[in-house]
């Protein structure tokens, strides 16, 4: 059963249409010539692998030597990531906006297995703000990581926010609420309260 990523909405409607199967990492559709990869490939030893191509037809088979190459390396960071807007602004008590620079965004691969993206905000000096105690906040009826976490409930640490994606890519799909598409767009807060600007704005 293929998996409906706008009816399948739990855990349970999705393990219900898993199943485990021993495939090999590559499959060649004899049909199209098609090359297609699987999650097993990421155990395939890094390196160029050499393949030969046999085809049939009516007229006999024909053998090519050395066909094509295939280059099994590390993914990069473009691979597993892709960053579509960095935008940082501030605002003062009367609501002005001011823009700041963007901030650095950094993705880190920590493990090969499981389905979770940490989510942690930190100030200049790297110290993490505190999720769990307010010091990361939504900001109005804009998206958040909430939005798009479709099966487990997003987890509020005192370094980060934590979420079980269960199937990839992540998110799935854009957030469109009220006529507007947001895209895979998230906002979040940090409190006036707690926030510092040094060197950049007056009136904070």
């Amino acid at each position: 059963m293929s998996f409906n990523a706008e009816t399948d909405t739990t855990v349970a409607l999705l393990n219900a249409k898993r199943e485990t199967v021993s495939v090999l990492p590559m499959d060649f559709n004899t049909a199209s010539g098609q090359l297609s990869f699987n999650k097993a490939a990421l155990n395939l030893p890094l390196g160029i692998y050499n393949f030969d191509i046999k085809a049939t037809n009516s007229a006999g088979s024909r053998l090519y030597p050395s066909f094509g190459r295939i280059h099994v390396v590390d993914p990069t960071q473009e691979d597993m990531f892709l960053i579509e807007d960095n935008v940082d602004n501030a605002f003062d008590l009367a609501g002005t906006t001011f823009a700041k620079r963007n901030p650095i965004l950094k993705f880190t691969r920590v493990s090969a297995d499981g389905a979770r993206i940490i989510l942690k905000i930190s100030d200049k000096n790297g110290s993490p703000f505190n999720p769990s105690k307010g010091e990361v906040i939504a900001r109005g009826d804009r998206p958040t990581f909430l939005s798009y976490a479709k099966f487990n409930p997003v987890v509020f640490t005192d370094t980060a926010l934590v979420c079980d994606f269960e199937v990839a890519p992540f998110p799935l799909a854009k957030y469109i609420a009220g006529g507007t598409d947001w895209g895979h767009l998230i906002y979040y807060r940090i409190p006036e309260k707690i926030l510092c600007l040094t060197g950049q704005l007056s009136g904070f």
